[in-house]
């Protein structure tokens, strides 16, 4: 969340409205305020779109929240001063909505040739039909609670059909299941 408004993230003054929607259940992951006044019009305009410029650029918050209080006008240098980041400056920032994706897989077990036996998962990935390319994939198995580390059989990489294949190297019947 950003507010260009004045007095909204003291940090001496807190409760604080930045601080607020930060630490509220279901609240903001971030806010960017100031502590004391913040000045409007064509210079800060620029400046704010410069802000937001960053954020499509670097995609993290700290980037441009250092950029945005490091420019070289007079006015904007004061910024340093009053401008106040609630939240990790390394959180990464979505410029896009996040894509809804289609996974399925298949489980197949070879009967021929120099992999007889062996035990195959296949998964593909699609985005509104069109496959997704790269995605990682990693193939967990027996996490039963938080103090045991799940079995990992593979991490791999869907390729350009949006495909990938898992090899069980252990057959499941000798594991138990």
């Amino acid at each position: 969340m950003y507010a260009h408004s004045c007095l909204t993230a003291n940090p001496q003054a807190r409760p604080n409205l930045g601080s607020q929607f930060v630490t509220q259940p279901n609240g903001a992951l971030a806010y960017i305020g100031y502590a004391r006044s913040c000045w409007t019009g064509d210079p800060v305009a620029n400046y704010e779109d410069g802000f937001w410029c960053g954020v499509s650029e670097f995609r993290r918050l700290g980037p441009p929240v250092s950029l945005h209080m490091n420019s070289s006008d007079w006015q904007q240098f004061a910024h340093i001063f009053m401008m106040t980041l609630y939240g990790d400056p390394e959180m990464p920032v979505w410029t896009t909505p996040p894509r809804t994706l289609s996974i399925t897989f298949t489980y197949s077990k070879e009967v021929s040739g120099w992999l007889t036996g062996a035990e195959i998962i296949k998964v593909a990935a699609t985005d509104n039909g069109q496959p997704v390319k790269g995605l990682n994939v990693t193939l967990l198995q027996g996490w039963t609670d938080s103090l045991t580390d799940p079995e990992c059989f593979d991490s791999t990489t869907t390729d350009d059909q949006g495909v990938t294949f898992v090899l069980l190297a252990q057959p499941r019947s000798s594991r138990g299941s």
